[in-house]
Parts: structure tokens; C-alpha cells; sequence
């Protein structure tokens, strides 16, 4: 048995229809209880004629599957949750308005994705748009008895591989040093480019992974030793807990972003990633081994060799002639 019923957060009446398997409350969209009483009406009576299988499901709207999808999601998911479901949500909306449900097939969502990803839009957030909310929307069209079938499960939404990050000219890396406003962030900039750490393991480095003039720690991302030369230019200077928290970091790369601006870099895919990727094709092009190459860089490999089989000394001195 249906009812009406109210809501702390809305001076709406809403709809419940008492069914067990799906009795999520939907909005009337008016305060008036007359008028709500009869939109009750007219949705019990489609609830009897969808059950007797008499209902006409092709005219029910997509945009009306969405609505019923959007007030579900409301009720259990969080803020944030429901911000990425509208940001999802608007493209969905835009290409499939004037659809009706029943008529979006596989290609006309395999010609959504293709339309998506021209315009240059991440495969990650197509990705999410097509198998999180399309597909919500289908599974509760489904459950409502509004189509049969769900065309998403037929779509795949391939990862494409980024392109690679770029490798900045040594001569552009001294003169961003020379333009960094801190002796901090110099320091950190040296340290990310002669020893190939990535921004978070050189910025939290302690001191009992700095002795003896290298560095011995372990990248956070595969776990792997890494056992590093320090460069000439660093051995006086203090290079431990220099972006210790996350906010810090996102401080500097917004600096960083400034500082490739001022050396005619910005915009051309160069980042911070790219200091990491310069100081091992530096080391490539001047001879040193692939096999040291990955215990500087801590790279992760198949094969766990002891640092007995690095040659420390040969390194050494490619690293100070950078």
C-alpha cells in the first residue's frame, strides 16, 4: 500500500510506494497535499499496469530513469559521492536528451563513449560515466521493469596509455634551480633530479636513510632498496624532511608550475615526474648499466640482486658529472 510521507530536509511530500524490494521515497516536488494525492494516484495506477505488464515501457523518458537513479543515489551515498555522480551525470544527460530508455542500445552508448573520448576526455572519467552511472541507471531501469536489458555490460572502456613524461634539458633544470626563490626548494629540486627519487620519498627522507654519502631507503610505491650516490653539490647540505606533508608538496608543485613558465616550458607536458625521467636518461647516454640504473632508481624488477653487484664507484662518478 502506498503512501505520502514528509522529510526533515524537504517541505515536499514524498512518494512511497511499500514495496519491499525498492521503497525508496520519491519526491512529489510539491508541498500541496492535494496535488501530491494525486500524482500518488496516478503512480499507483502505473504500478498496477507495469506489474500486469500492460504498461507502455518506451515512453518512459531517459531523463526520468536519471531522476529516479539521482534520488536513489541521495539517499544512500555521501556528499561527496553524489557530487561525482552529477559531475557524471550533466554529459550523460546532454548527448541521450530525447531519448527514451528503451531505445539506447549498445551502439548508441558505444557511440556516446567514442563521442566522449574525442573530445579528449580521460578514459578514467569516461569509464566511471559509462560502468558506474549508466550502468546504475539501467540496473534500476531493469528492477523497475522500464527495459530488459542492460547495454553497458557490452561496452569496454580500455585504459589508453599516457604519454610518456618528458625529459628536461639539464641546462633548463640548472636555470630553474638558479630562478627557485627558497634555498628549500633548490635543494629539493637538486634532490630530485640527482638522485631520481620520486617528490613524496625525496621529500620525507629521515636521517638515518642519509649516511655515509648515499642514500639507503626504499620506494613507497613498490617497496624496492634503493641505494643512491649524493652529488657533489649536496653532501653539505641538509636534504631530509624538506616536503614532509602532502599540502607542502602541492605548495611547491604550484612553484614548480611558475618556474617552468619563467624557462619557456609550461604547457609542453613537462612536471615534476620529469626530473625523475631526466636524471635516468642523463645516466642512460652516459653508460652506466640498466641493471644500476634500476638499484638508483629503485625500478621495480624480477630479479633481486644484492647491491654487492652494484657498481657504486662507476655510478658515483657519472652522478657528480651531471
Amino acid at each position: 500500500m502506498s503512501s505520502l510521507i514528509k522529510r526533515n530536509n524537504s517541505k515536499n511530500w514524498y512518494y512511497s510506494s511499500g514495496d519491499t524490494r525498492y521503497n525508496y521515497p520519491r519526491s512529489t516536488g510539491t508541498a500541496n497535499k492535494k496535488l501530491a494525492r494525486k500524482i500518488q494516484a496516478k503512480w499507483d495506477e502505473e504500478r498496477i499496469l507495469k506489474g500486469a505488464g500492460i504498461l507502455n515501457h518506451s515512453n518512459i523518458a531517459f531523463i526520468q530513469a536519471v531522476r529516479e537513479y539521482t534520488q536513489q543515489q541521495r539517499l544512500v551515498c555521501k556528499d561527496s559521492t553524489l557530487n561525482t555522480i552529477s559531475t557524471c551525470t550533466k554529459p550523460i544527460l546532454d548527448y541521450f536528451k530525447g531519448y527514451y530508455i528503451s531505445q539506447i542500445e549498445a551502439k548508441e552508448v558505444n557511440a556516446y563513449k567514442l563521442y566522449r573520448l574525442d573530445q579528449d576526455v580521460s578514459t578514467k572519467a569516461v569509464k566511471n560515466e559509462i560502468k558506474w552511472v549508466l550502468n546504475g541507471i539501467f540496473k534500476l531501469a531493469i528492477l523497475n521493469k522500464y527495459v530488459h536489458s542492460n547495454p553497458t555490460k557490452e561496452i569496454k572502456v580500455k585504459q589508453v596509455r599516457k604519454n610518456p613524461t618528458k625529459v628536461i634539458p639539464h641546462e633548463k633544470i640548472m636555470e630553474i634551480i638558479h630562478l627557485a626563490d627558497s634555498q628549500r626548494d633548490k635543494i629539493y629540486i637538486k634532490v630530485l633530479y640527482y638522485t631520481g627519487l620520486s617528490s613524496m620519498d625525496a621529500g620525507t627522507l629521515q636521517k638515518d636513510q642519509v649516511k655515509d654519502g648515499h642514500i639507503e631507503t626504499r620506494r613507497r610505491k613498490t617497496n624496492n632498496p634503493v641505494y643512491i650516490p649524493i652529488h657533489k653539490d649536496l653532501k653539505d647540505e641538509d636534504i631530509t624532511g624538506l616536503m614532509p606533508t602532502k599540502r607542502e608538496y602541492h605548495c611547491f608543485y604550484q612553484r614548480f608550475k611558475t618556474l617552468l613558465n619563467k624557462v619557456g616550458l609550461a604547457d609542453k607536458g613537462y612536471n615534476v615526474m620529469s626530473l625523475r625521467h631526466s636524471i635516468n636518461s642523463r645516466l642512460a647516454e652516459m653508460g652506466l648499466h640498466f641493471e644500476d640504473r634500476k638499484k638508483i632508481l629503485g625500478h621495480a624488477t624480477n630479479v633481486n640482486r644484492d647491491y654487492t653487484h652494484y657498481n657504486i664507484e662507476h655510478a658515483e662518478k657519472l652522478i657528480n658529472k651531471l
